[in-house]
């Protein structure tokens, strides 16, 4: 069975989920036409790490968004992405999402899509897609990008 329309999305983030299987997906009428998606990309892994704490804390401390509603979808391991070596992402833990799918306050959340399919965030860093194969990419993207509820940075080297 297929659905007709997205409900869940934004129209700014079905827009792009469209581009990316290069179908026309409709947006529910009522949905919000949401904010834009974000693509920044960066020199190296450390400049990645600082402009993806720059955006959390903008959007924690300006924007006064809970933690909990805040993902790092990886692309890969943690150990062989561009968050390898972080501990903490400012002054916020980086923590697995706990198996259950529940957020901690006060931390920063990375899971894979594997371990979150099926569950939606507000904010959703995707971080890394760069290491995605050209196979990959239509599907792991979209899914990725379906995740997220309001709002959707592509964070990725050069």
């Amino acid at each position: 069975y297929q659905l007709t329309k997205n409900c869940r999305n934004t129209k700014n983030i079905v827009s792009r989920l469209s581009s990316i299987v290069d179908k026309d997906i409709e947006s529910h009428d009522r949905s919000p036409e949401g904010e834009k998606i974000i693509e920044k990309t960066f020199g190296n892994k450390r400049t990645l790490v600082e402009g993806l704490t720059k955006e959390i804390n903008l959007l924690v401390n300006t924007h006064k968004i809970s933690t909990e509603n805040i993902l790092v979808m990886l692309n890969s391991r943690i150990d062989n992405s561009s968050l390898a070596n972080s501990r903490t992402l400012g002054r916020f833990p980086l923590v697995r999402l706990r198996k259950s799918g529940r957020f901690d306050k006060n931390k920063i959340h990375y899971s894979s899509i594997k371990q979150f399919k099926g569950l939606e965030t507000d904010i959703l860093f995707i971080i890394d897609s760069n290491y995605l194969s050209l196979e990959e990419k239509q599907s792991k993207l979209y899914t990725q990008i379906s995740r997220a509820k309001n709002k959707v940075y592509f964070i990725t080297l050069q």
